[in-house]
């Protein structure tokens, strides 16, 4: 059984990253800590710690290239017609690591092909396809 969480640990660190990582491991000991007074208050706030430290870098792309990519925006407050409203998703940007991983994994040459990025939200994965010399 501790094989097996060690071994999600460290597949959660290879696709989220260490912070993405904490964020979870903590949302999982919210519910356990509620039985230990003020455990669930402080497993909360480290939470939002970490969750406020992921925002910062996130927005370090944003720093970088003069742009407004980064945040996350509820479906309620995205400028959606009130009939497509229940079709919509919130938005999201796409984590640079994450994409750079899933490009270096991929079997291909991004230079060799055209990025069609669906619902392409703040155009952030377009500047980072860019980057890799992709067109789209």
């Amino acid at each position: 059984m501790r094989r097996n969480r060690i071994k999600d640990v460290l597949e959660s660190l290879s696709t989220n990253g260490p912070l993405g990582t904490a964020h979870r491991v903590l949302m999982h000991l919210h519910e356990p800590a509620k039985a230990i007074p003020g455990a669930a208050a402080a497993v909360t706030a480290m939470a939002r710690g970490v969750f406020s430290l992921q925002q910062f870098l996130d927005a370090s792309f944003d720093r970088r290239y003069g742009t407004d990519t980064s945040g996350v925006i509820a479906v309620k407050d995205l400028k959606i017609e009130k009939g497509s409203l229940a079709l919509g998703n919130w938005y999201e940007p796409a984590g640079e690591k994450t994409f750079r991983q899933l490009i270096r994994e991929s079997p291909i040459d991004p230079r060799d092909f055209v990025l069609v990025d669906y619902g392409s939200g703040k155009g952030r994965v377009l500047i980072m396809a860019a980057e890799l010399g992709s067109s789209g």
